[in-house]
């Protein structure tokens, strides 16, 4: 019976280790000759940059921090130099490198860290590497694909530290980070080497992206109430209005302007001589009636003289008469005494 318990517990063991060493067994003991690795200055010998704000960056990444204000040079102290140092004398703090890969959209690739060492060793002290598909540089980015905090020790004893995802794009961006919460004077961690490599058993690339595209479909359900309500009222208003345009005809009546041209022309047939000037009416109506006038007036004055003249003639002519008569009568009246 004891022989079956250990012969079971030794088969447990054994399948544990099994499955625990898939991830290294496929990975090359020099890490960064691992087949298919994308990672460009992997294990940090290439050199080192100035980078503002950050100090010494091994060449193809670029630093960042988190909190606090450490220090990123090339001095190293872990099992396989050359390395990447972020240090603080004294101070806590969180901070990282990163690099952007081109890799094929929909890929799947797994990174891993080499040594991710610290000074001292504390269960405040702890690392994570991570993978955003997207390819941004934002390490606060809630794209990025993280493994969970490890414990940073002198040796990997507690577990590898990788990341499997798939890319979305064309590029996707590595992320080793540590956190030493625990001050043991000078905080210091080393990263010996990183690595990306294809992994066909990473998760498909995250695919809610496209969610967003349903939503313009409820709004054009939403105009077409509005466009037949708004052709069903206009056509009754617009068959209205031609009674209203019958009523302006009315205007008709105006025609009575007519027999106001009327009397200038029978003032002009009661001038009777002016006829042949009918056309300029208004113009020879008033002058010709000025000028008829006038004419009859020497002849009136000429007739009124002869009869006057005439008068006189006879008036002067009966005064002779009655002058000689007197004088007869006289002549004879005197005789007769």
């Amino acid at each position: 019976m004891h022989i079956r318990i250990l012969a079971a517990l030794l088969l447990l063991a054994a399948l544990g280790l099994a499955g625990a060493t898939p991830a290294g067994a496929q990975d090359n003991s020099d890490l960064c000759a691992t087949t298919g690795n994308l990672i460009v200055n992997c294990r940090f010998d290439a050199g080192f940059r100035p980078q503002p704000g950050a100090g010494r960056v091994a060449i193809s990444f670029f630093g960042y921090v988190v909190t606090g204000a450490p220090t990123f040079d090339a001095v190293c102290d872990s099992p396989e130099p050359p390395c990447q140092r972020m240090w603080s004398d004294g101070g806590l703090w969180e901070a990282g490198l990163y690099q952007q890969v081109n890799v094929s959209a929909g890929q799947g690739y797994r990174a891993r860290v080499g040594w991710l060492t610290p000074q001292c060793v504390n269960p405040g002290n702890v690392g994570r590497i991570g993978i955003d598909p997207y390819g941004g540089t934002d390490s606060n980015s809630p794209n990025i694909v993280w493994n969970s905090y490890i414990q940073m020790q002198k040796g990997n004893q507690f577990g590898i530290h990788q990341i499997k995802a798939s890319a979305v794009g064309g590029t996707v961006t590595v992320f080793v980070q540590a956190k030493v919460q625990f001050n043991c004077g000078p905080n210091q961690v080393w990263i010996d080497a990183v690595i990306l490599v294809p992994d066909g058993s990473a998760p498909p690339p995250p695919g809610p992206t496209p969610a967003p595209t349903v939503t313009p479909a409820p709004p054009t359900n939403t105009p077409r109430p509005t466009a037949t309500r708004t052709a069903t009222p206009v056509p009754p208003p617009t068959n209205t209005p031609p009674p209203t345009a019958t009523r302006t005809a009315t205007p008709l009546p105006a025609a009575t302007a007519v027999p106001t041209s009327v009397p200038t022309v029978v003032a002009l047939a009661a001038t009777d001589t002016p006829a042949p000037s009918s056309t300029p009416r208004p113009e020879v109506s008033p002058t010709r009636r000025a000028t008829l006038t006038p004419t009859p007036a020497p002849d009136l004055i000429q007739s009124n003289m002869d009869v006057i003249a005439l008068g006189l003639i006879s008036l002067s002519a009966c005064a002779l008469f009655v002058a000689v008569s007197l004088g007869v009568f006289a002549y004879w009246f005197w005789k007769r005494k």
